[in-house]
Protein backbone atom coordinates (compact mmCIF):
# COMPACT_ATOMS: atom_id res chain seq x y z
CA UNK A 1 0.00 0.00 0.00
CA UNK A 2 1.13 3.72 -0.72
CA UNK A 3 -0.15 6.72 0.77
CA UNK A 4 0.33 10.49 -0.01
CA UNK A 5 1.19 13.15 2.05
CA UNK A 6 -1.12 15.95 0.64
CA UNK A 7 1.39 18.86 1.90
CA UNK A 8 3.96 17.14 0.34
CA UNK A 9 2.16 16.26 -2.96
CA UNK A 10 1.13 19.92 -3.58
CA UNK A 11 4.19 20.98 -3.33
CA UNK A 12 6.06 18.13 -5.60
CA UNK A 13 3.08 16.71 -8.01
CA UNK A 14 -0.26 15.76 -7.85
CA UNK A 15 -1.23 12.19 -6.30
CA UNK A 16 -3.31 11.48 -9.41
CA UNK A 17 -0.17 11.45 -11.43
CA UNK A 18 1.51 8.61 -9.26
CA UNK A 19 -1.27 6.58 -9.46
CA UNK A 20 -1.52 6.90 -13.53
CA UNK A 21 2.58 6.05 -13.24
CA UNK A 22 1.51 3.26 -10.63
CA UNK A 23 -1.08 1.90 -12.84
CA UNK A 24 0.78 2.03 -16.25
CA UNK A 25 3.62 0.33 -14.67
CA UNK A 26 1.42 -2.50 -12.99
CA UNK A 27 -0.24 -2.85 -16.63
CA UNK A 28 3.02 -3.40 -18.33
CA UNK A 29 4.64 -5.95 -15.90
CA UNK A 30 1.19 -8.02 -15.48
CA UNK A 31 0.72 -8.07 -19.68
CA UNK A 32 3.55 -10.75 -20.05
CA UNK A 33 1.89 -12.90 -17.57
CA UNK A 34 -1.53 -12.78 -18.91
CA UNK A 35 -2.89 -15.86 -20.33
CA UNK A 36 -4.54 -14.16 -23.31
CA UNK A 37 -1.63 -12.43 -24.70
CA UNK A 38 -0.70 -12.69 -28.31
CA UNK A 39 2.70 -11.53 -29.70
CA UNK A 40 3.49 -10.56 -33.18
CA UNK A 41 -0.01 -11.97 -34.68
CA UNK A 42 -1.50 -8.83 -34.82
CA UNK A 43 -0.97 -6.64 -36.94
CA UNK A 44 -3.09 -2.94 -37.67
CA UNK A 45 -3.35 -0.40 -40.46
CA UNK A 46 -0.74 2.35 -39.11
CA UNK A 47 -2.06 4.81 -41.74
CA UNK A 48 -6.17 4.72 -41.38
CA UNK A 49 -6.83 3.64 -45.29
CA UNK A 50 -3.93 2.61 -46.35
CA UNK A 51 -4.35 -1.20 -46.50
CA UNK A 52 -0.89 -1.48 -44.91
CA UNK A 53 -0.20 -2.93 -41.78
CA UNK A 54 2.54 -3.38 -39.04
CA UNK A 55 2.74 -6.02 -36.35
CA UNK A 56 2.06 -5.06 -32.98
CA UNK A 57 4.03 -6.90 -30.27
CA UNK A 58 2.03 -7.67 -27.84
CA UNK A 59 -2.10 -7.33 -27.64
CA UNK A 60 -4.59 -8.92 -24.64
CA UNK A 61 -7.56 -10.59 -26.73
CA UNK A 62 -10.23 -11.00 -24.83
CA UNK A 63 -14.27 -12.10 -25.45
CA UNK A 64 -17.05 -9.91 -25.54
CA UNK A 65 -19.54 -9.87 -23.28
CA UNK A 66 -23.06 -9.31 -24.06
CA UNK A 67 -24.47 -6.90 -21.13
CA UNK A 68 -27.94 -8.10 -22.05
CA UNK A 69 -27.62 -11.57 -21.52
CA UNK A 70 -24.55 -11.82 -19.89
CA UNK A 71 -23.11 -14.37 -22.11
CA UNK A 72 -20.57 -14.48 -24.51
CA UNK A 73 -20.93 -12.99 -27.53
CA UNK A 74 -20.13 -15.01 -30.91
CA UNK A 75 -16.78 -15.65 -29.67
CA UNK A 76 -15.06 -15.93 -33.06
CA UNK A 77 -16.30 -12.81 -34.51
CA UNK A 78 -16.08 -10.39 -31.24
CA UNK A 79 -13.08 -9.98 -29.24
CA UNK A 80 -11.87 -6.84 -26.91
CA UNK A 81 -8.27 -6.10 -28.22
CA UNK A 82 -6.10 -4.53 -24.82
CA UNK A 83 -3.24 -2.36 -26.12
CA UNK A 84 -0.52 -1.26 -23.95
CA UNK A 85 -0.27 2.50 -23.22
CA UNK A 86 1.79 3.44 -25.77
CA UNK A 87 -0.15 1.98 -29.10
CA UNK A 88 -1.93 4.82 -31.25
CA UNK A 89 -5.59 5.90 -30.25
CA UNK A 90 -7.73 3.42 -31.44
CA UNK A 91 -10.55 4.87 -33.59
CA UNK A 92 -13.70 3.66 -35.00
CA UNK A 93 -13.25 1.99 -38.57
CA UNK A 94 -9.50 0.97 -37.66
CA UNK A 95 -8.54 -2.17 -39.46
CA UNK A 96 -6.71 -4.71 -38.25
CA UNK A 97 -4.95 -8.48 -39.24
CA UNK A 98 -4.91 -11.75 -37.51
CA UNK A 99 -4.36 -14.83 -39.35
CA UNK A 100 -6.55 -15.55 -42.03
CA UNK A 101 -8.91 -12.50 -41.27
CA UNK A 102 -9.26 -8.45 -40.97
CA UNK A 103 -11.03 -6.92 -38.09
CA UNK A 104 -12.69 -3.47 -37.87
CA UNK A 105 -12.68 -1.52 -34.65
CA UNK A 106 -16.59 -1.03 -33.96
CA UNK A 107 -16.32 0.39 -30.39
CA UNK A 108 -13.49 2.01 -27.94
CA UNK A 109 -12.47 2.34 -24.23
CA UNK A 110 -10.14 4.90 -24.40
CA UNK A 111 -8.04 6.81 -21.58
CA UNK A 112 -5.31 8.98 -22.83
CA UNK A 113 -3.30 8.61 -19.86
CA UNK A 114 -4.33 4.86 -19.08
CA UNK A 115 -5.10 1.39 -20.60
CA UNK A 116 -6.39 1.45 -24.21
CA UNK A 117 -9.00 -1.31 -25.56
CA UNK A 118 -11.53 -1.52 -28.40
CA UNK A 119 -14.11 -4.02 -29.40
CA UNK A 120 -13.55 -5.18 -32.71
CA UNK A 121 -15.58 -7.64 -35.46
CA UNK A 122 -14.40 -9.68 -37.86
CA UNK A 123 -15.21 -9.20 -41.46
CA UNK A 124 -16.92 -11.97 -42.69
CA UNK A 125 -16.72 -11.51 -46.59
CA UNK A 126 -15.24 -8.74 -48.90
CA UNK A 127 -16.59 -6.02 -51.30
CA UNK A 128 -15.66 -6.48 -54.94
CA UNK A 129 -16.14 -3.44 -57.45
CA UNK A 130 -14.62 -0.83 -59.27
CA UNK A 131 -13.10 2.57 -58.89
CA UNK A 132 -13.96 5.23 -62.13
CA UNK A 133 -10.46 3.97 -63.89
CA UNK A 134 -11.54 0.22 -63.76
CA UNK A 135 -8.89 -0.59 -60.98
CA UNK A 136 -10.39 -3.17 -58.76
CA UNK A 137 -10.90 -2.59 -55.30
CA UNK A 138 -11.63 -5.38 -52.18
CA UNK A 139 -12.46 -4.32 -49.12
CA UNK A 140 -13.14 -6.14 -45.83
CA UNK A 141 -16.78 -5.83 -44.64
CA UNK A 142 -18.86 -7.50 -42.26
CA UNK A 143 -22.20 -8.40 -43.35
CA UNK A 144 -24.83 -8.65 -40.25
CA UNK A 145 -26.22 -11.50 -39.52
CA UNK A 146 -26.89 -10.77 -36.29
CA UNK A 147 -30.78 -12.36 -35.61
CA UNK A 148 -33.37 -10.12 -34.04
CA UNK A 149 -36.44 -10.70 -32.48
CA UNK A 150 -40.17 -8.55 -32.09
CA UNK A 151 -40.55 -8.91 -28.56
CA UNK A 152 -39.09 -9.82 -25.31
CA UNK A 153 -40.86 -13.20 -24.51
CA UNK A 154 -39.11 -16.41 -23.33
CA UNK A 155 -40.51 -17.60 -27.18
CA UNK A 156 -38.19 -15.48 -29.39
CA UNK A 157 -40.06 -15.58 -32.64
CA UNK A 158 -37.13 -14.68 -35.05
CA UNK A 159 -37.91 -11.34 -37.59
CA UNK A 160 -37.45 -12.71 -40.72
CA UNK A 161 -36.56 -9.72 -43.28
CA UNK A 162 -37.07 -9.31 -46.98
CA UNK A 163 -34.03 -11.05 -48.42
CA UNK A 164 -32.29 -7.42 -46.86
CA UNK A 165 -28.71 -7.16 -45.17
CA UNK A 166 -26.49 -5.00 -43.66
CA UNK A 167 -23.05 -4.09 -44.23
CA UNK A 168 -20.42 -2.90 -42.21
CA UNK A 169 -17.36 -1.40 -43.61
CA UNK A 170 -14.68 1.02 -43.05
CA UNK A 171 -15.66 4.56 -44.44
CA UNK A 172 -12.25 5.77 -46.46
CA UNK A 173 -11.19 6.90 -50.19
CA UNK A 174 -12.50 4.14 -51.59
CA UNK A 175 -15.65 2.74 -49.90
CA UNK A 176 -17.24 6.93 -50.45
CA UNK A 177 -17.30 5.71 -54.61
CA UNK A 178 -20.11 3.12 -53.44
CA UNK A 179 -23.26 5.17 -54.65
CA UNK A 180 -27.15 3.89 -53.99
CA UNK A 181 -28.11 1.28 -56.71
CA UNK A 182 -24.66 -0.49 -57.04
CA UNK A 183 -24.47 -3.95 -57.00
CA UNK A 184 -22.58 -6.87 -55.18
CA UNK A 185 -21.70 -10.18 -55.60
CA UNK A 186 -20.94 -12.97 -52.87
CA UNK A 187 -20.95 -16.28 -52.40
CA UNK A 188 -18.97 -19.05 -54.26
CA UNK A 189 -18.64 -18.94 -58.14
CA UNK A 190 -20.41 -21.56 -58.47
CA UNK A 191 -23.45 -20.11 -55.91
CA UNK A 192 -22.93 -16.52 -56.34
CA UNK A 193 -25.89 -14.34 -55.05
CA UNK A 194 -26.12 -10.63 -55.83
CA UNK A 195 -27.01 -7.62 -53.85
CA UNK A 196 -27.85 -4.21 -54.57
CA UNK A 197 -28.00 -1.14 -52.70
CA UNK A 198 -30.92 0.99 -51.63
CA UNK A 199 -31.39 4.33 -53.10
CA UNK A 200 -31.01 5.72 -49.97
CA UNK A 201 -28.85 2.34 -48.19
CA UNK A 202 -25.73 4.07 -47.21
CA UNK A 203 -25.07 6.10 -43.98
CA UNK A 204 -22.05 7.85 -43.72
CA UNK A 205 -23.29 10.47 -40.94
CA UNK A 206 -21.27 8.89 -37.99
CA UNK A 207 -17.90 10.69 -36.92
CA UNK A 208 -15.86 10.15 -34.67
CA UNK A 209 -14.88 13.86 -33.77
CA UNK A 210 -17.86 15.76 -33.81
CA UNK A 211 -17.48 18.58 -36.23
CA UNK A 212 -15.08 16.58 -38.40
CA UNK A 213 -16.68 14.94 -41.11
CA UNK A 214 -14.04 13.32 -42.39
CA UNK A 215 -12.97 11.69 -39.39
CA UNK A 216 -12.21 7.67 -39.60
CA UNK A 217 -15.18 6.12 -38.80
CA UNK A 218 -17.91 3.24 -40.16
CA UNK A 219 -19.96 3.01 -43.03
CA UNK A 220 -23.35 1.19 -42.93
CA UNK A 221 -24.60 -0.06 -45.82
CA UNK A 222 -28.16 -1.23 -46.67
CA UNK A 223 -28.48 -3.83 -49.30
CA UNK A 224 -31.54 -6.31 -50.78
CA UNK A 225 -31.26 -9.23 -53.20
CA UNK A 226 -31.19 -8.43 -56.64
CA UNK A 227 -30.80 -9.79 -59.86
CA UNK A 228 -27.16 -10.66 -60.85
CA UNK A 229 -26.60 -10.81 -65.03
CA UNK A 230 -25.04 -12.89 -66.48
CA UNK A 231 -23.67 -10.91 -70.00
CA UNK A 232 -22.29 -7.95 -67.22
CA UNK A 233 -21.41 -9.62 -64.16
CA UNK A 234 -17.82 -11.58 -63.68
CA UNK A 235 -19.29 -14.53 -61.41
CA UNK A 236 -15.97 -16.31 -61.57
CA UNK A 237 -14.19 -13.30 -60.49
CA UNK A 238 -16.98 -12.09 -57.95
CA UNK A 239 -17.49 -8.43 -60.21
CA UNK A 240 -20.73 -7.08 -60.76
CA UNK A 241 -21.14 -5.37 -63.99
CA UNK A 242 -17.55 -5.96 -64.56
CA UNK A 243 -18.54 -5.47 -68.58
CA UNK A 244 -18.99 -1.69 -67.95
CA UNK A 245 -15.57 -0.87 -66.75
CA UNK A 246 -13.89 -2.89 -69.35
CA UNK A 247 -11.08 -0.26 -70.41
CA UNK A 248 -8.60 -0.91 -73.46
CA UNK A 249 -6.01 1.03 -75.47
CA UNK A 250 -5.55 1.63 -79.24
CA UNK A 251 -2.18 2.18 -80.99
CA UNK A 252 -2.82 1.14 -84.11
CA UNK A 253 -2.28 3.90 -85.74
CA UNK A 254 1.42 4.20 -84.91
CA UNK A 255 3.96 3.12 -87.25
CA UNK A 256 5.85 0.10 -86.89
CA UNK A 257 9.47 1.06 -88.27
CA UNK A 258 12.06 3.84 -88.20
CA UNK A 259 14.90 5.53 -89.48
CA UNK A 260 17.86 6.62 -87.08
CA UNK A 261 17.09 10.66 -86.73
CA UNK A 262 13.45 10.13 -86.48
CA UNK A 263 11.68 12.41 -84.01
CA UNK A 264 8.08 12.06 -83.02
CA UNK A 265 5.57 11.57 -80.77
CA UNK A 266 3.26 8.41 -80.17
CA UNK A 267 -0.42 8.71 -79.60
CA UNK A 268 -3.15 6.44 -78.33
CA UNK A 269 -6.76 5.74 -77.66
CA UNK A 270 -8.60 4.75 -73.99
CA UNK A 271 -12.23 2.88 -74.63
CA UNK A 272 -13.96 2.59 -71.61
CA UNK A 273 -16.12 -0.55 -73.41
CA UNK A 274 -17.03 1.11 -76.87
CA UNK A 275 -16.82 4.72 -75.96
CA UNK A 276 -13.79 6.75 -75.72
CA UNK A 277 -12.10 7.33 -72.24
CA UNK A 278 -10.50 10.74 -71.56
CA UNK A 279 -8.00 9.44 -69.69
CA UNK A 280 -3.71 9.61 -69.46
CA UNK A 281 -1.30 7.51 -71.25
CA UNK A 282 2.14 6.87 -70.02
CA UNK A 283 4.52 5.50 -72.50
CA UNK A 284 7.93 3.10 -71.74
CA UNK A 285 10.26 2.03 -74.24
CA UNK A 286 11.83 -1.87 -73.10
CA UNK A 287 15.51 -0.09 -75.03
CA UNK A 288 16.22 3.39 -74.52
CA UNK A 289 19.24 3.44 -76.17
CA UNK A 290 17.51 2.12 -79.60
CA UNK A 291 14.16 4.31 -79.05
CA UNK A 292 14.15 7.10 -76.01
CA UNK A 293 10.79 8.36 -75.39
CA UNK A 294 9.63 10.44 -72.28
CA UNK A 295 5.96 9.71 -70.36
CA UNK A 296 4.21 11.83 -73.06
CA UNK A 297 4.98 9.91 -75.90
CA UNK A 298 7.81 11.98 -77.24
CA UNK A 299 10.17 9.88 -78.99
CA UNK A 300 13.81 9.95 -80.80
CA UNK A 301 15.62 7.40 -82.82
CA UNK A 302 18.90 7.07 -81.69
CA UNK A 303 20.45 3.73 -83.20
CA UNK A 304 19.87 0.84 -85.60
CA UNK A 305 18.04 -2.09 -83.11
CA UNK A 306 14.62 -3.40 -81.97
CA UNK A 307 12.64 -1.59 -78.81
CA UNK A 308 8.81 -2.54 -77.91
CA UNK A 309 7.05 0.58 -77.00
CA UNK A 310 4.48 -0.13 -73.82
CA UNK A 311 1.77 2.45 -73.73
CA UNK A 312 -0.21 2.42 -70.51
CA UNK A 313 -3.56 4.19 -68.97
CA UNK A 314 -1.92 6.22 -66.19
CA UNK A 315 -5.12 5.82 -63.94
CA UNK A 316 -4.88 1.82 -64.13
CA UNK A 317 -1.87 0.38 -64.86
CA UNK A 318 -3.54 -2.87 -66.11
CA UNK A 319 -4.46 -1.49 -69.15
CA UNK A 320 -1.67 -1.82 -71.62
CA UNK A 321 -0.82 -2.43 -75.39
CA UNK A 322 2.62 -2.46 -76.80
CA UNK A 323 3.95 -2.35 -80.56
CA UNK A 324 7.67 -3.76 -81.77
CA UNK A 325 9.67 -1.38 -83.89
CA UNK A 326 12.12 -2.11 -86.15
CA UNK A 327 14.73 0.83 -87.19
CA UNK A 328 17.46 0.71 -89.65
CA UNK A 329 19.31 3.40 -91.43
CA UNK A 330 18.30 2.55 -94.82
CA UNK A 331 15.96 4.80 -96.29
CA UNK A 332 12.06 3.48 -97.58
CA UNK A 333 9.70 4.30 -100.18
CA UNK A 334 5.98 3.79 -100.65
CA UNK A 335 3.52 4.87 -102.91
CA UNK A 336 0.30 4.96 -100.90
CA UNK A 337 -2.86 5.37 -102.80
CA UNK A 338 -5.88 5.53 -100.62
CA UNK A 339 -8.70 4.16 -99.47
CA UNK A 340 -7.29 0.41 -99.69
CA UNK A 341 -10.47 -0.56 -101.69
CA UNK A 342 -11.32 -3.39 -104.92
CA UNK A 343 -14.55 -2.27 -105.27
CA UNK A 344 -16.70 0.78 -106.65
CA UNK A 345 -20.69 -0.04 -106.60
CA UNK A 346 -22.11 1.01 -109.52
CA UNK A 347 -23.42 4.54 -110.06
CA UNK A 348 -21.26 5.47 -106.63
CA UNK A 349 -18.12 7.64 -107.32
CA UNK A 350 -14.91 7.25 -105.31
CA UNK A 351 -12.45 9.77 -105.00
CA UNK A 352 -8.55 8.63 -104.24
CA UNK A 353 -5.70 9.99 -103.22
CA UNK A 354 -1.93 9.33 -103.78
CA UNK A 355 1.38 10.35 -101.95
CA UNK A 356 4.45 9.25 -102.07
CA UNK A 357 6.08 8.12 -98.10
CA UNK A 358 9.52 8.10 -97.04
CA UNK A 359 10.18 5.94 -93.96
CA UNK A 360 6.86 6.61 -93.12
CA UNK A 361 6.36 10.43 -93.44
CA UNK A 362 3.99 11.87 -96.30
CA UNK A 363 6.65 13.61 -99.05
CA UNK A 364 5.57 16.30 -101.49
CA UNK A 365 5.36 15.41 -105.10
CA UNK A 366 3.44 15.56 -107.73
CA UNK A 367 1.97 12.38 -109.40
CA UNK A 368 0.64 11.29 -113.35
CA UNK A 369 -2.20 8.91 -113.38
CA UNK A 370 -2.66 6.66 -116.50
CA UNK A 371 -5.80 4.59 -117.19
CA UNK A 372 -3.97 1.12 -118.37
CA UNK A 373 -6.80 -0.99 -118.24
CA UNK A 374 -7.31 -3.48 -120.31
CA UNK A 375 -10.96 -5.14 -121.51
CA UNK A 376 -12.78 -3.07 -119.93
CA UNK A 377 -15.66 -1.23 -121.81
CA UNK A 378 -14.57 2.46 -121.57
CA UNK A 379 -18.36 3.41 -120.95
CA UNK A 380 -19.00 1.34 -117.90
CA UNK A 381 -16.95 3.57 -115.99
CA UNK A 382 -14.74 7.36 -115.97
CA UNK A 383 -11.33 8.65 -114.68
CA UNK A 384 -11.28 12.00 -113.62
CA UNK A 385 -7.70 14.05 -113.33
CA UNK A 386 -8.17 16.48 -109.58
CA UNK A 387 -5.11 17.21 -109.30
CA UNK A 388 -1.68 16.15 -109.18
CA UNK A 389 -2.48 14.03 -106.25
CA UNK A 390 -6.03 12.86 -106.48
CA UNK A 391 -8.30 11.04 -108.97
CA UNK A 392 -11.50 10.02 -109.19
CA UNK A 393 -13.74 6.83 -110.84
CA UNK A 394 -17.15 6.61 -111.77
CA UNK A 395 -18.94 3.40 -112.66
CA UNK A 396 -21.84 4.17 -114.40
CA UNK A 397 -22.41 0.83 -115.26
CA UNK A 398 -21.43 -3.03 -113.17
CA UNK A 399 -18.41 -5.09 -115.18
CA UNK A 400 -17.04 -8.16 -112.90
CA UNK A 401 -14.67 -9.72 -115.14
CA UNK A 402 -11.47 -7.66 -115.73
CA UNK A 403 -10.20 -4.86 -113.00
CA UNK A 404 -9.59 -0.96 -114.15
CA UNK A 405 -6.04 -0.77 -113.49
CA UNK A 406 -4.92 2.88 -112.95
CA UNK A 407 -0.80 3.50 -113.29
CA UNK A 408 0.38 6.20 -110.68
CA UNK A 409 3.80 7.79 -111.12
Amino acid sequence: MRYYDAYESARSCCPKEDYKKDYAAILESTFDNAFNIVYDDIEFEYEYGSNEFTPIEKVRVDSVINYTSSMVVDGDDFKTFIFMPDFPKPRLGMKFKWGENYWLVISTNTDESLSTSAEVRRCNNVLRFFDQYGNKIYEPCIIDTTLRFTKNIENYPITIGSNEEKIWCQRNSRTELIKPNDKFLFGTPNQRVCFRVYGAGTKNVLNTETMNDNSPSLTEIYIHHYQYNRELDDLQEGFANAYAYQFSLDISDCPTSYHVGDTGKFTGTIYKGENVFEGSIVWTSSDPKVINVDAEGNFSILQDGQATIVASMEENNLVTASLNIEVDTEDSYEVVVSPDIEYILQGNTQEFSCYLYKNGEQQQGDFTFKDNSINVPRDNYNLNIIDANHFSITNYKKYMYNPITINCT
